[in-house]
């Protein structure tokens, strides 16, 4: 009797406490990508070094796929509110996009966090200007809007690799944070948010 009044007891504990927890990280391991199911009390603060340049880079959100220019859908939206309120507690000093109704919009929705403009680049002429966006912007956070094409670029260029791929045309949920001490010396964590 007294250890099913203990087992009784102990269920009513573990109840309590599993429904006094709103909401769970939940990280993943798959090979070198760390998948991150988003819920509202997670941020990417915890994955991002306090010294060094530290680069953000994240695709567009989805489009309505209107016209050769489209903006965000509903849909993309809604998914750029996710990744500004995932974004929201790292202190960013620069966000970049690329001059398409996409990013710039996806963009906005995050610069809104700091009360910052989106600065334009050219996603054709990326060699250069990520090397003078490291020179000018040391000790920086900043977040980078781009292309499924131009964000592997990218990381292929800041890692001296060619291990990034183009990102799949259904992908719009893939986050690269690029903890950088200088061109060579890197750590480069892949993160998956939202739905």
């Amino acid at each position: 009797m007294k250890s099913l009044l203990i087992f009784g007891l102990l269920m009513i504990l573990f109840l309590f406490q599993t429904s006094c927890v709103k909401e769970v990280e939940k990280i993943v391991n798959v090979r070198d990508t760390v998948i991150v199911i988003q819920k509202d009390t997670i941020t990417i603060e915890k994955y991002i070094r306090d010294t060094g340049t530290v680069l953000v880079l994240t695709r567009h959100a989805e489009t309505s796929g209107l016209g050769t220019n489209p903006g965000l859908s509903a849909l993309g939206i809604e998914r750029a509110n996710d990744l500004a309120k995932l974004l929201k507690p790292t202190i960013f000093q620069n966000i970049y996009s690329s001059n398409y109704n996409r990013t710039i919009q996806t963009a906005n929705i995050a610069a809104a966090n700091y009360s910052l403009i989106p600065i334009l680049y050219d996603p054709l002429n990326q060699n250069q200007w990520i090397q003078d966006l490291i020179n000018q912007n040391k000790n920086k956070k900043l977040l980078i809007v781009g292309h499924s094409n131009t964000i592997p670029e990218l990381l292929n260029i800041l890692s001296g690799t060619k291990d990034y791929t183009t990102i799949p045309e259904s992908e719009y949920n893939n986050l690269y944070i690029v903890n950088l001490a200088e061109i060579g010396r890197f750590s480069i964590l892949h993160l998956k948010y939202g739905k």
